[in-house]
């Protein structure tokens, strides 16, 4: 017997396939592939709707991604963090998620390129030899310049190599000004 919330889980699935359904009969293009295949997708034309061993969608609008990408408020310069695997050509996304994105998830990089559509193409400490990859904005999390420091000198820190000054005195305005950024980091 089913529990409760596999019958609403249910229900939504059939919304979802009903949906894409009315699109199709209503003459929106639709796209279909094969479940698990994450290659990319093709136009209905005469659907079988075999949900069973295929996955079916409304064909998403690149204008409708590029209106989410302009309200993002990201820019070229700001810092970001990928918080999620995007799915290639997600809600209208005109750009494919490739395994090397993977690697990306969770760190943080600065966009180097506004490519619109196609996603903010982001650069990598490390990583300035390869072309920036375009990811799109939803799964992008601006981040704030000062989570970006790691490696500052702060008074209680003699392995770090201050200047000859700071050295002279641990108590410098740059040499404070830097160590509450870093502990504001630590205690968020």
């Amino acid at each position: 017997m089913s529990s409760s919330s596999e019958t609403i889980e249910m229900i939504e699935v059939m919304r979802k396939r009903i949906e894409v359904m009315e699109a199709f009969a209503a003459g929106k293009p639709c796209e279909w592939r094969l479940l698990g295949d994450n290659d990319g997708w093709e136009r209905v034309n005469n659907p079988s709707w075999d949900w069973m061993h295929c996955e079916y969608r409304i064909k998403p609008n690149p204008e409708d991604y590029l209106k989410l990408h302009n309200a993002s408020g990201l820019k070229v310069g700001d810092r970001v963090r990928v918080t999620r695997k995007a799915e290639s050509h997600e809600l209208g996304w005109r750009n494919g998620w490739v395994c090397t994105m993977d690697n990306m998830v969770g760190k943080v990089g600065v966009i180097s390129i506004d490519d619109g559509v196609h996603g903010f193409r982001l650069r990598f400490s490390g990583d300035e030899s390869s072309i920036p990859l375009g990811y799109p904005a939803f799964v992008l999390e601006k981040v704030e310049a000062l989570e970006c420091w790691v490696n500052v000198y702060h008074p209680w820190d003699m392995t770090a190599h201050p200047s000859e000054e700071e050295a002279i005195d641990s108590s410098s305005p740059s040499c404070v000004r830097k160590a509450v950024r870093m502990r504001e980091v630590i205690d968020e």
